[in-house]
């Protein structure tokens, strides 16, 4: 970790009539993480990437920025250690047919676009129908990762290596690792889906189970498609909190499909919470889901 060197980290801005500080977060990254990866307990991680932005606009004299811009770098940062970790995964364990893929917004990438053209445009019906009849959708946001296993995924993706340290090239590696995959993968060697968070509020619990209902409609949709019930679509959480008994309660909620089809054996919409306070953590998390 360096945190001495000058830093470009936070800049400002014009909001109307104010003059605001600004979170550069993978600038920030790059500076700490310069020399190696971040190891450890992620809460000091993340809590000293904060420190090196406060740092810096102390020493320029600027505003602090606001508390949610830190609450948004600190998930910003979590979401690249989780994949930067899980790029180095797949090199320890020998698993390179695998690849842990972190997903933009969906506004910037629709995580369906990874699909071969006739999966897509089965979704691509799917919607269409639905906005046919009654106006309705399926709204959802991607998955912040997804777990993708396909035979010539070596041939597809550069990126059996490991990583040594989070400069800016190989967060951009890691950011846009989903081009490589466009239009390639079939339907069943999307194995998973993980969403990530810092925060475990009961409105961040609902939304995560609103997104593995939906991913897992999908798939029900699909395994209909092209016949194949055996096709498991897993959907997980992982947050670098404790979670406690009403997380685990809350998080059994089951797909809304499953249990209005009597032919259907009813089934959750998160398969899995995770806690990740230290990096092994993330080690464990997808040998669980990896198996």
């Amino acid at each position: 970790m360096n945190s001495t060197i000058a830093s470009n980290s936070v800049e400002l801005f014009t909001d109307g009539n104010q003059t605001k500080t600004r979170i550069k977060p993978i600038v920030t990254l790059s500076e700490v993480y310069s020399n190696s990866v971040p190891n450890g307990n992620i809460g000091e991680c993340l809590d000293d990437l904060e420190e090196h932005v406060r740092l810096s606009v102390s020493k320029n004299g600027w505003a602090p920025p606001a508390s949610s811009a830190f609450s948004n770098a600190r998930g910003s940062w979590f979401e690249l250690i989780v994949a930067a970790t899980a790029w180095n995964y797949r090199i320890d364990r020998g698993v390179p047919e695998y690849h842990i893929v972190k997903m933009p917004n969906i506004k910037t990438y629709d995580f369906r676009s990874v699909y071969l053209s006739e999966t897509q445009e089965m979704l691509d019906t799917l919607e269409m129908v639905l906005e046919q009849h009654n106006c309705v959708s399926q709204v959802s946001s991607n998955p912040d990762l997804l777990i993708i296993n396909h035979k010539n995924i070596k041939s597809l993706v550069d990126s059996n290596y490991k990583i040594s340290d989070l400069s800016i090239e190989n967060i951009h590696n890691i950011n846009l690792l989903y081009n490589n995959l466009q239009g390639k993968c079939p339907w069943d060697s999307v194995l998973a889906g993980i969403g990530l968070t810092t925060s475990l509020r009961p409105d961040r619990r609902n939304q995560f189970i609103h997104e593995g209902n939906i991913f897992k409609s999908l798939y029900a949709h699909l395994k209909m498609r092209y016949w194949n019930n055996t096709m498991n679509f897993q959907y997980h959480l992982a947050s670098n909190v404790k979670h406690n008994q009403a997380d685990e309660i809350a998080f059994r909620a089951a797909t809304t499909h499953s249990i209005v089809n009597v032919n259907l054996i009813p089934e959750r919409a998160v398969d899995g919470l995770h806690s990740l306070i230290k990096t092994d953590d993330i080690y464990a998390m997808f040998d669980n889901i990896i198996k």
